[in-house]
């Protein structure tokens, strides 16, 4: 069957990398579904991969893309086809930005129908980021005070939720006034700060969530408590500089951080990426994300809201990314 797909076909510009090509697809496989996609988002790590800065996205054309929401228009053998028809959300593991897909059945996540495509494409990637970390790295995390980076955006919004739903005592950063004002509508109470007032802060925390990476590593080890840990999710900082130049300004604004140090003060840094982990662990994985949906619908917490993207319309909604003043998920609309 012929299908569409946006590839990247070359390096830097937004507006100049994206082409939209036919391809072929083919029957589903044993085990496999096939879907046509409503939405397709977008991740900060597809802005690096456009920018050449991001290692599995090497050779091109390529095509980007790590979640989907999707209806079931096949099923291989060995899947029930009770499927069909059946809305769903999944992570693609690239391949994302096509209009179908083939994915294996065990990776889907059901949703109501009655969840509209621009809505449930939040409850991807950023969303499953931020329940892992939580579930996963951030322990007991009840009564610990908790330093929330880049709270209007995907990941750190979610955090912020999934924080404050466990007893935690979240505080949030974002970048702009507007931004304050947005995540107070959709309920971030408690402390919100912005950039740069709290760069002057001397408050300290049990668990910090780093998007930024950079020198403000540095800065967020001096905010930690004794037993306190920072879990950095995104190096948002590397974009200020490209080449080689901008990664070795990133790479020494992390500074090197001794062991011993870390022993004496009780205190740790670590990493997350969804790729990584999910390959690693891809049925806890999936598990999660059904847990993750069910416990956040059931709560009513409000969702930022999305924006939508025609396909041609790429280009924009990587620049809209890129310059940080977006909120909420940005995705594309193979609907439109």
């Amino acid at each position: 069957m012929k299908s569409k797909r946006i590839e990247l076909m070359k390096f830097g510009s937004a507006a100049e990398a994206f082409q939209i090509n036919d391809f072929q697809i083919d029957a589903p496989k044993f085990g496999e579904v096939q879907v046509e996609v409503l939405a397709s988002g977008l991740n900060f790590a597809d802005i690096m991969a456009r920018r050449g800065m991001y290692a599995p996205v090497k050779k091109l054309p390529f095509t980007l893309g790590y979640d989907v929401v999707a209806k079931v228009v096949a099923v291989g053998e060995g899947v029930d086809a009770s499927w069909l028809d059946k809305k769903v959300l999944s992570l693609s593991r690239f391949r994302g930005y096509s209009k179908h897909l083939n994915l294996s059945v065990h990776g889907l996540v059901e949703i109501p129908d009655s969840i509209e495509a621009g809505e449930a494409i939040s409850y991807t990637t950023a969303f499953l980021t931020a329940y892992l970390m939580v579930e996963d790295y951030a322990g007991m995390v009840e009564g610990k005070s908790a330093l929330v980076y880049s709270a209007a955006g995907g990941v750190g919004y979610f955090l912020y939720h999934f924080l404050l739903q466990r007893g935690a005592i979240p505080t949030a950063i974002v970048g702009t006034e507007d931004k304050r004002s947005l995540i107070k509508e959709h309920g971030v109470k408690r402390e919100i700060h912005l950039t740069q007032e709290f760069a002057s802060e001397d408050k300290k925390f049990d668990l910090i969530f780093n998007a930024r990476g950079g020198q403000t590593v540095k800065a967020d080890l001096k905010r930690l408590n004794p037993g306190g840990r920072i879990v950095l999710f995104g190096a948002a900082d590397q974009l200020k500089g490209g080449g080689i130049i901008g990664k070795l300004k990133l790479l020494f604004g992390f500074g090197f951080h001794s062991p011993i140090k870390l022993i004496v003060n009780s205190t740790s840094i670590c990493g997350f990426n969804l790729l990584s982990f999910s390959a690693a662990r891809p049925e806890a994985v999936v598990k999660a994300h059904k847990r993750a949906v069910a416990e956040f619908i059931n709560s009513n917490t409000k969702v930022l809201p999305s924006c939508g993207f025609a396909p041609e319309k790429i280009g924009e909604a990587h620049s809209l990314m890129e310059s940080g003043l977006s909120t909420g998920k940005l995705y594309i609309d193979w609907t439109a």
